[in-house]
């Protein structure tokens, strides 16, 4: 059953006109819910539909078609997916989250599965929504919630970390989201830096 996280006036995605000039172009003005997604077949297809063009955008492997469409429902089975509609019902993006516990504790932390939104709806509201979403989701949970960032075009930024990579022969493709304002659960949990869980 999908669960309907905002309404379309509470999500509409409005451009700012902020004061500097953006170098990429805002998405269109578009009106947009975000829901909980079910594991019904249409779903399933306009999710999997959406994570093929991810693979064609930042793809790092070849396509094993069988295993991203099991591994795609077994996400959506966790009932921790959002997809976000148009006005007209159409998906436009889509962010899942996972439990994974930390490799040092038996504290858990929610991670995503994937974040995905269209070139046609990127630089709007909906990927800002998608998180707000995910972050929702772990409050309720009492649980940390952990979004990675892929970008195989972006331009590296000039830290010493960035360096240090590219001397080692590494090229940064993206970057981890962490919510913030929220530290989640256990006496661990106030600590500043977390691992990524074994894969």
């Amino acid at each position: 059953m999908k669960q309907v996280l905002g309404s379309r006036d509470q999500v509409s995605g409005k451009k700012d006109g902020g004061l500097t000039p953006d170098p990429w172009p805002l998405a269109p003005e578009t009106s947009f819910t975000i829901e909980r997604a079910g594991t019904d077949e249409a779903t399933f297809m306009e999710v999997f539909s959406m994570l093929l063009q991810e693979h064609k955008e930042v793809g790092c492997a070849p396509l094993d078609t069988d295993k991203a469409a099991a591994h795609c429902y077994r996400i959506l089975e966790m009932g921790m997916t959002f997809v976000a509609r148009d006005a007209s019902g159409s998906a436009i993006g889509t962010l899942s989250l996972k439990e994974v516990e930390f490799w040092y504790s038996r504290t858990s932390a929610l991670f995503d599965g994937w974040f995905y939104v269209p070139p046609t709806h990127r630089n709007g509201r909906v990927g800002v929504e998608l998180l707000k979403a995910a972050a929702k989701e772990g409050q309720a949970r009492g649980m940390l919630v952990f979004v990675m960032r892929a970008n195989p075009n972006r331009r590296a930024k000039q830290t010493t970390t960035t360096l240090m990579a590219e001397m080692a022969g590494f090229l940064p493709v993206g970057y981890l989201l962490k919510v913030s304002g929220f530290r989640g659960q256990g006496p661990q949990s106030d600590s500043a830096s977390f691992s990524s869980p074994d894969p």
